[in-house]
Formats: C-alpha cells, sequence, structure tokens
C-alpha cells in the first residue's frame, strides 16, 4: 500500500489506528444480557499490537469491532507548551496549516475528499501534542492514511492559505486573560507543577 509506506518514511511521529469509533478504540466481542440486548465486552491484550518503525514511528492498533469504522490519529510529540514566549500560539497555528493543501491537493481538496466518503478529518493542538486525525468507514482506510500521510509529509504552506489563517481568531489564538473557568483551572494547575514552563501559560486547543 503506497500510502502507508509514504507516512511510514516520511512521518516523525506517532500513527495510531484504531478499527472502529466506538468502545474507546477497544474491543471485543459481544454477549446477550438476560433480556437478550448485546453487551460488548472490553477486549484483553490480543485486541492491541505495538510495533516500532526504524524510523522511531510508533504504530498502534487496537480493534474494536462495535462498528464497521476506522479512526486514524497522527500524534505528534510536541504542543502548545514548547511554544517559545515570542511565538506563543506557533504551535495551534501550523497545526491549521498542515491540513490546507499539499504539493498533491489544493487547499480544502483534502476535507473534501474525505467528506465524499462520509468521514470526518480535523486536528487539535494539546499542551504536549499535536493529533491530525480521521475517520471514515472501513473500506476506506487506505484513503484516510493517504490524505494524512500527504498532509504531514507535504504540506505546501501557500502564502495566501498563511494570510488567510493568520488572520482567522481560531487559528491565531495566544495566551492571555482567560474567561472559561475550565481552562482558567487548567492553568492555575500547570502553574502549581510546572511554574518555570511554558505550559504554565499556554492556552491549547
Amino acid at each position: 500500500m503506497t500510502s502507508v509506506s509514504f507516512a511510514r518514511a516520511v512521518l516523525p511521529v506517532a500513527l495510531s489506528s484504531c478499527a472502529a469509533l466506538a468502545g474507546g478504540c477497544r474491543t471485543v466481542g459481544a454477549t446477550a444480557a438476560p433480556g437478550g440486548e448485546a453487551v460488548v465486552a472490553i477486549g484483553g491484550p490480543e485486541t492491541r499490537a505495538e510495533h516500532r518503525l526504524g524510523n522511531g514511528v510508533r504504530v498502534v492498533i487496537e480493534e474494536n469491532h462495535a462498528a464497521p469504522a476506522v479512526a486514524v490519529q497522527v500524534w505528534v510529540a510536541g504542543g502548545a507548551a514548547a511554544d517559545p514566549p515570542a511565538l506563543a500560539g506557533s504551535a495551534h497555528f501550523f497545526e491549521h496549516l498542515v491540513l490546507r493543501g499539499t504539493k498533491r491537493r489544493p487547499p480544502g481538496a483534502a476535507a473534501r475528499e474525505i467528506a465524499a466518503l462520509g468521514g470526518t478529518l480535523g486536528a487539535w493542538t494539546g499542551a504536549d501534542e499535536t493529533v491530525y486525525h480521521a475517520a471514515v468507514a472501513a473500506p476506506f482506510l487506505d484513503a484516510a492514511l493517504d490524505v494524512l500521510g500527504d498532509a504531514l509529509g507535504s504540506p505546501s504552506f501557500e502564502p495566501a492559505e498563511v494570510e488567510r489563517a493568520r488572520r482567522e481568531p481560531s487559528a491565531r489564538r495566544t495566551p492571555g486573560p482567560c474567561s472559561a473557568p475550565r481552562r482558567r483551572s487548567r492553568r492555575g494547575r500547570a502553574r502549581s507543577s510546572w511554574p518555570a514552563s511554558p505550559r504554565a501559560t499556554s492556552a491549547p486547543r
């Protein structure tokens, strides 16, 4: 499979492929409850496989047959906490740009391609990670891998898209006054745990 080989060769990230959306990506069989209702049992070690490739990419596969769907996530080991103070918000900004076109796909093409398959494509930035993800019906796994491999391996960063993203509030969010209680709480815990770290002031998406 060309797309898998491409992704494995160029992405210095952890690729996690979960063979379903439901059940937290853990499986496995179903048994009948006394009332006749099916109960999904949580699978044991045999439902998970893990392998580290020669280039450092960690591949994790967890099966769940509750639905004929597949979720693919690419985890990059770096997030908002690693932003230098002078470049606060850059990890989140970069996350937005990666899915905005490649050498093979013009801006918006990747999202349209996945949407045409009935799937979803997106990303998020945390304090310690940036995650790119796609969810599709199981037969379209190759397409999801190809889209994410292409996005991470050859983003185009077209000047027009960079400027467009720069003007969008969601893409240029930077640390500052925060009114959301959950975010204020998270930031307070970070200040207590890592007072000298950018994590204490970062505001991940």
